[in-house]
C-alpha cells in the first residue's frame, strides 16, 4: 500500500511486526505472503484491533492468530519455551500479551505513518477479541493490505485498512 508521495506503508507495518516480535519474544517472524486490494474475511481464535486516527486519515490494524500462536507468544514474552501442545483456551494473561504485542507493533508503525501525513497520528488502546474460529472483515472502503507471517509454525495475519481524506 503506497501513498501518493511514494511511501510504502504496508512494508513499514510488516517491518514493525517482525522487529517487535523478535525484540519482545525472541521468535523469528517470517513474512510468507502479502495481499492488497479488497478486504478479505479472516478466521482466527484471537484478534487484537487498534484504531488509528488523524485529521487526514482513519484506519485499523488487526493482528489475528490461533490460540496456539497466542499461547506461544505469551510464553515467549516471559522467556519460556513454547509448549508442544498449547492449550486451546486463552487466559487473561495470554489476552493481555496479545494486546501488548499489538500495542507495541502499532506504536512503532505509527511513527512511519505520522511522517507520511505530516502530523501526529493517534491510536486507540487495543481491543482483543477471543473466540474459536471467529471471523472479521473490515468494511471501511479504505486501502486494505495484509501480511501473513510464520512464527514457530503458527500463522499470524496482520491486516491494515487506511482511508485518507486526501491523496498523500
Amino acid at each position: 500500500m503506497k501513498t501518493a508521495s511514494g511511501i510504502d506503508l504496508s512494508t513499514g507495518l510488516m517491518s514493525a511486526v517482525s522487529q517487535v516480535l523478535e525484540s519482545t519474544t525472541s521468535l523469528q517472524a517470517t513474512l510468507t505472503e502479502t495481499k492488497e486490494g479488497q478486504a478479505q474475511r479472516i478466521v482466527a481464535d484471537v484478534s487484537a484491533l487498534i484504531v488509528l486516527t488523524g485529521s487526514a486519515l482513519t484506519g485499523t490494524v488487526i493482528l489475528h492468530g490461533s490460540s496456539a500462536l497466542a499461547n506461544t507468544l505469551s510464553l515467549a514474552m516471559i522467556g519460556e519455551p513454547p509448549m508442544a501442545n498449547p492449550p486451546a483456551e486463552i487466559s487473561d494473561e495470554v489476552r493481555d500479551a496479545v494486546g501488548e504485542i499489538a500495542n507495541i507493533t502499532v506504536g512503532s508503525f505509527k511513527t512511519t505513518l505520522s511522517s507520511c501525513v505530516g502530523e501526529a497520528v493517534k491510536m486507540s488502546v487495543p481491543t482483543v477479541v477471543v473466540g474459536p474460529h471467529h471471523t472479521t472483515q473490515t468494511l471501511s472502503g479504505g486501502n486494505w493490505c495484509a501480511g501473513y507471517f510464520d512464527i514457530a509454525g503458527h500463522q499470524l495475519v496482520v491486516e491494515m485498512v487506511l482511508k485518507f481524506d486526501d491523496l498523500r
